[in-house]
């Protein structure tokens, strides 16, 4: 498991808020007879949780810098900390490529991963193709990576000294 799991138990104000929800197609029966194209499925789904904590918990703002290079469990670590506290996602979208990775090979030794689950947010909304939308979407440019810089953090801290000085 990722450290989703030890840091948003530690960001909720709630008691196991529902971080993800899961569904994935289970077929039950899938053909019928002498030619007949008859498919009965079912759907196993369920609501993850972040774990409940008793050790102290921040209360402090946070942001999470975010692009296109995460996936699977990054995004999830994204859906927990977005369901633990309010935090704010700098940079640009990720992969939208989230769930248990299933592998087969088929004839002529090609390998097929992919994934057959529905990951969604704690309020129904698709993740899976979408990623994650940032909330304050910048991304690195040719001038800023020539200087060193990372503008992408920058904007965070930005951001959060914003924050701080409003307080």
């Amino acid at each position: 498991m990722g450290t989703a799991w030890q840091i948003a138990p530690r960001l909720s104000e709630q008691s196991e808020p529902i971080a993800a929800l899961f569904s994935r197609p289970v077929v039950a029966y899938p053909g019928g007879r002498s030619g007949q194209r008859a498919e009965q499925t079912e759907v196993y789904s369920f609501k993850q949780s972040i774990p409940a904590t008793d050790k102290w918990r921040f209360k402090g703002s946070t942001v999470l810098l975010i692009d296109e290079r995460a996936i699977s469990q990054a995004e999830h670590t994204g859906l927990f900390l977005k369901a633990a506290t309010a935090i704010t996602f700098v940079g640009s979208g990720t992969t939208g490529a989230n769930g248990d990775v299933t592998e087969f090979i088929l004839p002529g030794g090609i390998t097929v991963r992919m994934t057959g689950q529905n990951v969604r947010f704690p309020d129904g909304r698709q993740l899976q193709r979408i990623g994650l939308i940032p909330d304050i979407e910048v991304r690195p440019t040719i001038r800023g990576f020539l200087a060193g810089r990372d503008e992408i953090l920058e904007k965070a801290i930005a951001y959060l000294n914003k924050k701080l000085s409003k307080k």
